[in-house]
Parts: C-alpha cells; sequence; structure tokens
C-alpha cells in the first residue's frame, strides 16, 4: 500500500516544479520586453528595465554604486536635502518594491523588474558571486551585536565568503569603516546605514579615492541578525511582502505605510490627477 505522505509530496514536488516552469518562462518573456534606461519617477531618478540578471552582470564588472527606490524616498528627501542629489549620483538605482514597479508603468509607461538587494530577491544570487569570485567584503551598518549574528548567518549561508571587516552603524562606527576602506581598499562594501545615509557614505569613499563596489542594502543586515523580522516565505512567494511586514511587526509598519509613505502617495495622486495612465 503506497504510503499517503509519499502521495501527497510526491504531487507536491510536480506542482512546485510546474509553478517554476511557468514562473521562469514568464519572466523571460517579461525580460525580453526590458529596456534600460535612467528615468524620473515623480521627481527621483530610477534606472528602468533593468532585470536581476542585468544588475548582477553590473556587480561582476566594473565597480559601480547600487542603490534602491522604494515609496520611503520621497519622506528620506523631505528631510535629507541631499539624498536627491546623491541618489542621482548612484550608478544605478533599482526598483524596490511593486509600488514603484506599478508607479513606473503608470507615469512612465515602462516595464521594470522589481530587485530587492536582500534574500527577498538577488541577495543571495550576488553574494554567491562574491564566494565564488574570493571577494572581499566589508559590511557596515546596524549593530554590533547584529554585525555579529549576520556574519555568522552569512558564513553558515556561505561558508567560503571572505568577510574582512564589519562596522556598528552608529558613533565612530562610519568614520572607522571609512579609514578602513580607503586603507585596506576591500572589493565590496555592503552599506546598511539607512536610505540618505548610505548613499552619502558610498559617494565619499569613491570622491577619496575607494575603487570597489557599494551596494546599499538597509535593513538588510537587520534582518539577517533577526530571522524573525524578515519577510514569510508566502509573501516574497505572493509577491506582497507589505503583508510579510505587516504580519510580523505590525505597529512598526502601520507607522511606515501610513505615515511615512504619505509624501509618495501625495506625489503619486497628484500626478495621477494631471496625466492619466500612460497606454505605450
Amino acid at each position: 500500500m503506497i504510503d499517503s505522505v509519499f502521495v501527497v509530496t510526491f504531487f507536491r514536488f510536480l506542482f512546485n516544479a510546474a509553478f517554476c516552469g511557468l514562473l521562469y518562462v514568464l519572466l523571460s518573456l517579461e525580460c525580453d520586453e526590458l529596456k534600460q534606461s535612467r528615468a524620473s519617477l515623480l521627481g527621483m531618478p530610477l534606472d528602468t528595465g533593468l532585470t536581476p540578471g542585468q544588475v548582477l552582470e553590473h556587480l561582476g564588472g566594473s565597480p559601480v554604486l547600487l542603490s534602491y527606490l522604494n515609496p520611503f524616498a520621497w519622506a528620506i528627501a523631505r528631510r535629507d536635502t541631499d539624498y536627491l542629489e546623491n541618489l542621482e549620483k548612484m550608478d544605478l538605482v533599482v526598483c524596490d518594491g511593486i509600488a514603484i514597479q506599478k508607479a513606473t508603468r503608470r507615469f512612465l509607461g515602462q516595464e521594470t523588474s522589481i530587485i530587492s538587494l536582500d534574500y527577498s530577491g538577488i541577495g543571495q544570487n550576488y553574494l554567491k558571486l562574491l564566494q565564488q569570485r574570493g571577494s572581499r567584503i566589508c559590511l557596515v551598518g546596524s549593530t554590533e551585536a547584529n554585525l555579529l549574528k549576520a556574519k555568522l548567518k552569512l558564513k553558515t549561508d556561505f561558508p567560503s565568503i571572505n568577510i574582512i571587516a564589519t562596522f556598528p552603524g552608529y558613533e565612530n562606527g562610519p568614520e572607522d569603516a571609512r579609514d578602513f576602506i580607503l586603507e585596506r581598499e576591500p572589493d565590496f562594501v555592503l552599506a546598511g546605514l539607512g536610505m540618505g545615509q548610505q548613499e552619502r557614505f558610498l559617494l565619499a569613499l569613491r570622491e577619496q579615492g575607494w575603487p570597489g563596489t557599494g551596494i546599499c542594502v538597509g535593513a538588510f543586515i537587520d534582518r539577517l541578525a533577526n530571522p524573525d523580522h524578515d519577510y514569510p516565505a508566502w509573501s516574497v512567494r505572493l509577491r506582497v511582502r507589505f503583508l510579510g511586514n505587516l504580519s510580523r511587526r505590525p505597529f512598526y509598519y502601520l507607522r511606515r505605510y501610513c505615515v511615512d509613505y504619505l509624501p509618495f502617495l501625495k506625489q503619486y495622486m497628484l500626478q495621477a490627477l494631471r496625466k492619466p495612465e500612460s497606454k505605450d
């Protein structure tokens, strides 16, 4: 008699294989239509048309500074007068989230992929690439305790990854990191200093002669250190990470979505009233 658990497991495997195959085909079709260009979305710079594979190619090539755009950016720009200018100086600014993707489609008439720089997106892909290349990596951001946990997590997931130093994002951490990076010149710096601060930090390093690649990773270090704060798998699979955030930390993200996103929502509504949906 066939074990019922085996039957369920077998059909679940077939379903997952079929789903992944269909997803691969759909993504392949979508990627053929994408055309990369730097655009202005509601006053913010965004590189549209980028695919995850293209971003990985950039990270594997000449040094670049990589950041992202999500709805929180408009609130940051209100209180950080240098943020917009610094974001424009980044080599790549990718779409982080479905709200930005939909706004790009509505107001620019362009398609672009959601490219998150943590484990919900291409994080594992570029970290695997860095491990394979033996790249020297420096982590900057979060707290000493979280950095220790994050480094342990990364060493567990990528045993040969070469993390040469970690620096907290508070007190003298960024200054100590700057001095170390300029002296030792690591190949990659993952800056999790928060939107605004992380772009400023990486641009200052470049201006002072650092020849490496910098990636703005936001709260990625915190998420590595605290799995309970990371996106639930179902929210990534269904592309509703905001619901995953609400399920894990409801009070924190209710404020984020209902208060911090208001400047973006205001710009979105004003633009929607001025311009009908693009049909391109």
